[in-house]
């Protein structure tokens, strides 16, 4: 987990910020179209979230309950996990689900880890994927770590590149895909980039680039203003694409040393401690994350992390506190959120495969923006296509739902607003789906024949059925 170090750099911030294009203002009026976000195929959108588990912490719930934990992971419907153990990710291999090797020094030399991976994947596919060192700027200082006689950056960049020579020289090992190593620290973007990986050119050693964008901390790379109740909005609100997209510092700062590849985000979340948001606000977001993610271009999303990987009754322990199941194994409602929106996307089996489309759908969006918030472009929407005659269209209104100015983070009630949802050509609105206050999808019919339909503009997301007439 990154430590989310909130340095304002005094003068070179505000000369960033001088040099950041001018935002478009606000609009006035409540009623206006509204973009429609991209079209990715289920399968895509399903392979583009995983989440982090520690099945090396033996001594936690991880080690002593590792059973009704793999039990979780498949009733989750998660396919991608971030943490190998030969016994435990061979297992859920059986169920579909894969297993990201997380690489360093202290796991193995880039040959050794080869050799793991390798025989790991002789029988089933087991490692889909490898990563590089973990927040190396923290962890090789910390533990003294080093690579061929060299410590950070020099060494963690060496291992990278012979990680994926490693990997790339055999060719069993040709869909093992070789993820970034990531950073801890908070870095500035450009053109003030100190990313001490900014020279290092790992376009070359990487499949995909890394990042930990954890949103909860608000970014202060950012001009202030208010909004939604909050005060300086970006600054202290938190909502999940609040670095990526209108100020897109953790972009900025992260992936220019892996440019042009796509990235990767190997850990993101919100703890739900006592200085952290509430678990009804880790609900909302966490759908929201996900999708906003994948919407960004995000090839992977893997969520920090699975259980609450320790007993802490007073909640003063952040680490304590980022899972989507609580340390007694107990749902939280991101997990049942998280899990009802999975089984509504499920793929069908003629949707196709990765990021292809067979019937693009197009819809129309008329937004109804509650009194008080006047940006229709933080209405956000993505159409996940299950089949080639049936997508869901996912749409939420991207506010921030807590403020970070007090602590603990103040809760934000959002008003709702409206959404007229009007499939074009063949589409048709079939029914549409908000969550209720167990965090359970409810389905609303929608009348047969019926061209358009409105649904709640809402902090977390809603969804639209559609399916096109043959």
């Amino acid at each position: 987990m990154a430590i989310n170090f909130r340095f304002l750099f005094g003068s070179f911030l505000l000369l960033w910020l001088v040099l950041q294009p001018m935002r478009a203002p606000a609009l006035n009026g409540h009623t206006v179209k509204v973009a429609t976000g991209p079209v990715v195929n289920a399968v895509a959108f399903r392979d583009s979230i995983g989440v982090s588990v520690h099945w090396e912490y033996k001594d936690t719930v991880y080690g002593r309950d590792t059973l009704a934990v793999t039990d979780a992971v498949k009733a989750l419907g998660i396919r991608h996990l971030r943490g190998y153990d030969p016994k435990t990710s061979a297992s859920l291999a059986r169920f579909g689900v894969t297993a990201m090797l997380v690489a360093g020094p202290e796991v193995g030399t880039p040959e050794q880890i080869a050799h793991t991976v390798t025989a790991a994947n002789a029988k089933s596919f087991v490692i889909d994927a490898v990563e590089g060192p973990n927040e190396a700027d923290l962890f090789w200082p910390m533990h003294k770590y080093k690579y061929h006689g060299e410590s950070f950056p020099a060494g963690t960049l060496a291992y990278q590149r012979d990680l994926y020579a490693a990997i790339r020289s055999r060719p069993e090992l040709r869909a093992v895909h070789v993820i970034g190593p990531s950073l801890g620290r908070t870095y500035p973007p450009a053109p003030l980039n100190s990313n001490p990986y900014f020279g290092g050119g790992l376009a070359d050693a990487v499949d995909f680039g890394n990042f930990h964008p954890y949103p909860f901390g608000g970014n202060s790379f950012s001009l202030p203003f208010s909004y939604d109740s909050v005060a300086r909005y970006y600054w202290t609100g938190n909502p999940p694409s609040g670095n990526l997209d209108e100020y897109p510092y953790a972009f900025e700062a992260y992936s220019p040393p892996f440019q042009p590849r796509p990235m990767d985000a190997t850990e993101t979340g919100y703890p739900t401690w006592r200085n952290g948001v509430t678990e009804e606000v880790q609900a909302k977001y966490i759908p929201r994350l996900v999708a906003e993610y994948c919407r960004l271009g995000i090839r992977r999303t893997y969520l920090y992390e699975l259980v609450d990987v320790r007993p802490d009754t007073k909640g003063g322990d952040m680490e304590a506190h980022f899972g989507l199941m609580r340390n007694d194994l107990t749902r939280k409602p991101a997990f049942i959120a998280l899990q009802g929106l999975l089984a509504l996307v499920k793929p069908i089996k003629d949707a196709g495969h990765d990021n292809e489309v067979a019937v693009k759908p197009k819809v129309t969006l008329l937004a109804h923006m509650p009194a008080g918030l006047d940006r229709p472009r933080y209405v956000h929407s993505l159409i996940v296509q299950r089949s080639m005659n049936e997508s869901i269209l996912l749409i939420w209104h991207e506010v921030a739902s807590a403020d970070t100015v007090v602590s603990p983070p103040r809760s934000i009630a959002v008003p709702p607003g409206q959404i007229d949802v009007t499939p074009q050509e063949a589409w048709r609105p079939v029914a549409w789906f908000d969550y209720d206050l167990a965090w359970h999808l409810d389905r609303h019919e929608v009348a047969p024949n019926t061209a358009s339909v409105s649904v709640p503009l809402r902090d977390q997301v809603v969804a639209v059925l559609m399916h096109r007439a043959s």
